[in-house]
């Protein structure tokens, strides 16, 4: 496949590429070239209209991974919006102009007020987001702009991944010290699967899938992620 991966010169994109490398012909966009593919990367940024179209120019999917820094306070209200709005819009744009059929958005469970769940069991995909957190709220608003593509796009398919504290092999093996609650992140191999799943997986118009690492189900209903994507948590 065909894939353009916005935003991966980033901690997620730098999780993903080896995986994405060694199944897809990948394109990046980034405000930065990307380590080891200098010259596959399309360097600008989600404010650039042109330098959008000109990365997804020919491409068969698109994963979105670019991200405004998650601070709450508002310092960061231009780069939130611009990214996670604009930018979302600007990909969409250009993916449906460029005959470009799957978009895979990286949300967060950010988008609710409290990411983990009330004392009546872990949270499905059915609870409607509520954060109105900066970093949330646009993450909420960017999952806005894939459900109006999708429904204006029938050939469009999109899926919103909210996602839990994605780590890198270093910070899996470290999680347990200190942490609350150490299976409330993701696993590398997790992550890699599940981003690996959504480019092959059919589905219908926009959809939003949670996923982690919680082997025991005690944050997540990860019940969709298994029908949807055949993908099921295995902790490494």
């Amino acid at each position: 496949m065909k894939l353009l991966v916005v935003g991966a010169a980033g901690h997620v994109g730098g999780i993903l590429k080896p995986a994405l490398e060694a199944v897809h012909d990948c394109r990046y966009l980034d405000l930065r070239p990307v380590e080891g593919a200098e010259a596959r990367t399309v360097v600008g940024s989600l404010c650039d209209p042109a330098a959008v179209r000109r990365a997804m120019d020919g491409r068969d999917a698109c994963i979105q991974l670019a991200m405004a820094p998650p601070r709450r306070d508002t310092d960061n209200v231009d780069a939130s919006y611009d990214v996670h709005v604009k930018g979302m819009h600007r990909v969409l744009e250009a993916a449906v102009a460029a005959g470009c059929h799957r978009v895979v958005y990286a949300s967060t469970m950010s988008v609710y007020t409290r990411s983990v769940p009330p004392p009546d069991g872990p949270r499905d995909e059915s609870v409607p987001p509520d954060s109105m957190h900066l970093y949330g709220f646009t993450k909420r608003l960017g999952e806005e702009v894939c459900r109006a593509f999708a429904a204006l796009h029938p050939q469009l398919k999109v899926l919103a991944f909210r996602m839990v504290l994605p780590r890198t092999e270093a910070q899996w093996a470290e999680r347990a010290n200190g942490a609350k609650r150490p299976d409330y992140c993701t696993a590398p191999g997790d992550l890699r699967r599940a981003y690996l799943a959504a480019l092959e997986a059919e589905w219908e118009g926009f959809e939003a899938v949670a996923f982690c690492s919680d082997m025991d189900g005690r944050y997540l209903d990860m019940g969709k992620a298994q029908r949807l994507l055949g993908w099921v948590p295995e902790g490494v």
